[in-house]
């Protein structure tokens, strides 16, 4: 499975974290944290549930397991270590919102 997953998101030295999360996710039948769109689209394609870091934050946030201003600190953490995602933590909020991510 990694090998097709790999293979199909460019091969190389790139998206080995990727296909490593969504073959074992396949394999074990349970949800793949995955940021990048391609890695998600190939989940999605494979009958993988695939979920992203932002959407696990609001999640917490719905459920009170995480406060909006902790979220948001954790994605200016994340940014501060080269993750890319569509908002910096100052925008998360709005984000979220516009994404109806917040129930």
């Amino acid at each position: 499975m990694f090998s097709q997953y790999h293979g199909r998101l460019g091969g190389g030295m790139r998206n080995i974290g990727e296909a490593t999360t969504l073959a074992y996710a396949e394999f074990h039948s349970i949800t793949a944290m995955v940021d990048d769109r391609a890695g998600r689209r190939q989940g999605v394609e494979r009958g993988i549930k695939v979920t992203g870091t932002l959407e696990t934050l609001c999640g917490g946030g719905r459920d009170k397991i995480i406060e909006v201003a902790e979220a948001a600190a954790v994605v200016d953490l994340l940014s501060d270590h080269e993750a890319y995602l569509p908002c910096d933590g100052a925008g998360f909020f709005e984000w979220a919102r516009c994404e109806g991510l917040l129930g």
